[in-house]
């Protein structure tokens, strides 16, 4: 009996040991395959993840036809207003791109390369239409280059005649430029007489030598005379031409060459 009991002793002992190897086998199973299925997770996310950063974007904008440029809008008031075959081909622009693989920012600055182009702004607007909002540079003067003349605006930048936006305005006419530092005293005295003084209209000046501006111009439409401004960085040209026009309204003389390189005095013959 005694050895009766102690074999069952054995048996159950046994069994109990073996339920638990079963039971961390299968907890051990469980744990491998939760961690599988994280590392899939894993993968899966990263994949998609890659899809949204990478091919997303061109599925749903730079390779979708529905953005394909087809229309071009130019807001201008000037020479290049209803331009737009030209203008395409100046920027080296064609129809059909896509309109979200265009480098808006380097295509603005392309605008603003062309001479007669002060300031443009460029923008979509969806599904295929590209909008250009420009502002032309407004011609003030003309400059004699040899044989060719160039368009100035206020701030002596030069333009092409043919991209110009001209008006039947006569235009003062620059000539004798030896260097581009020559141009600014000459547009400041053409725009101080345009915004200030309209009986005086400056029909050319001769920059041939350093230091003075003589120009040629009509007073009140009747009295033309030659003038002789100075052509120093911080002349005042609104006074110089406030003198300029109480001389001759006041002499009742018929001088025909004013100087007024001395400030503060007029001399004429």
């Amino acid at each position: 009996m005694a050895t009766g009991k102690s074999s069952t002793k054995i048996r159950r002992g046994n069994a109990g040991r073996t339920v638990s190897g079963d039971k961390a086998k299968a907890d051990s199973g469980k744990k491998k395959f939760l961690w599988y299925m994280i590392a899939v997770a894993v993968l899966l996310f990263t994949g998609l993840l890659i899809f949204a950063v990478i091919k997303l974007p061109k599925v749903l904008y730079t390779e979708n036809d529905h953005f394909r440029f087809r229309n071009l809008e130019i807001d201008s008031t000037g020479y290049w207003n209803k331009k737009e075959p030209l203008l395409l081909q100046q920027l080296g622009l064609t129809k059909g791109v896509n309109l979200f693989s265009i480098d808006l920012k380097k295509l603005r600055n392309k605008l603003q390369s062309i001479s007669s182009i002060e300031n443009a702004e460029v923008r979509i607007v969806l599904p295929d239409t590209l909008k250009f909002k420009i502002t032309e540079r407004i011609p003030r003067a003309k400059l004699r280059l040899g044989r060719q003349v160039a368009i100035l605006d206020k701030t002596g930048t030069l333009m092409k005649p043919q991209e110009a936006s001209i008006s039947n305005v006569r235009l003062p006419l620059v000539i004798n430029m030896r260097d581009g530092s020559q141009l600014q005293p000459a547009m400041q005295l053409i725009m101080a007489a345009l915004n200030n003084y309209p009986d005086i209209a400056i029909q050319q000046i001769s920059l041939a030598k350093r230091g003075e501006l003589r120009v040629s111009l009509c007073y009140r439409r009747n009295k033309t005379c030659m003038v002789y401004f100075p052509a120093d960085s911080d002349t005042d040209y609104l006074y110089l031409l406030s003198v300029l026009q109480t001389t001759i309204l006041r002499s009742g003389s018929d001088w025909k060459i004013f100087d007024l390189r001395y400030r503060g005095s007029v001399t004429g013959r």
